[in-house]
């Protein structure tokens, strides 16, 4: 299968495809984290 040429147009998807991925897995771990914190306070009191 031959390569396609990466021309403008694609190049801009593929940085805003990794922008999303990346915002998805960013606003995940910061949820995780949240939740971990909230339960460690929940467990001190």
């Amino acid at each position: 299968m031959p390569a396609e040429k990466l021309t403008k147009k694609r190049l801009i998807q593929l940085i805003i495809l990794f922008f999303i991925l990346l915002t998805a897995f960013s606003y995940k771990t910061y949820q995780h984290y949240q939740t971990q914190e909230s339960e460690q306070i929940q467990g001190e009191k």
